[in-house]
């Protein structure tokens, strides 16, 4: 796995922008629960989504944007990973913060990725959990709670990032 790393949650329900850590395995504390009211609008279809809709299911968060070539090299493995995850009853949402769906609904369309469905154009949810830095992925288990993120780029088939991500999952290897 590369230098960048899941890291875990800080104290007392409150997510951190970043924990310092530079071991080789993923830094965790105690698992505070993620925002269930925390909203995301749909980029295909009208009305949002919310974290509780999701309830039971672990999940990996993306916040990635158009923009972002860091975000855009990394579709294409987040993409199999989806697939993946979703075999093991896991989800991977993929959260835009565009300003505008239109280009994010086109670029979505030409590359053929189907798991990037949300969008926070006014970065409400970004900001509550306090990601600044795209690409940013959180992992929440299906208890609800938060179990890490990682910040930059990731080969999301890289053995080692399958086995962290199945660990803070609590699911089987993915």
């Amino acid at each position: 796995m590369d230098r960048r790393r899941f890291l875990g949650a800080a104290a007392a329900g409150v997510l951190m922008p970043l924990l310092g850590g530079c071991g080789d395995e993923p830094v965790e504390a105690d698992a505070p629960l993620m925002p269930a009211e925390l909203a995301f609008g749909r980029l295909f279809e009208t009305g949002e989504d919310r974290l509780a809709d999701f309830a039971g299911r672990p999940l990996l968060i993306n916040f990635w944007a158009t923009w972002c070539a860091p975000c855009r090299y990394e579709m294409p493995s987040l993409e199999r990973l989806a697939i993946r995850l979703s075999a093991r009853g896991a989800l991977l949402i993929g959260v835009s913060v565009d300003s505008k769906p239109f280009p994010v609904r086109e670029y979505l369309r030409g590359q053929g990725l189907t798991f990037a469905r949300h969008i926070d154009p006014e970065r409400d949810a970004a900001r509550t959990l306090g990601i600044a830095d795209y690409p940013t992925t959180l992992a929440v288990d299906a208890a609800g709670r938060f179990k890490g993120r990682m910040i930059g780029a990731a080969d999301w088939e890289d053995p080692a990032m399958l086995s962290t991500i199945g660990r803070l999952l609590g699911i089987r290897a993915v």
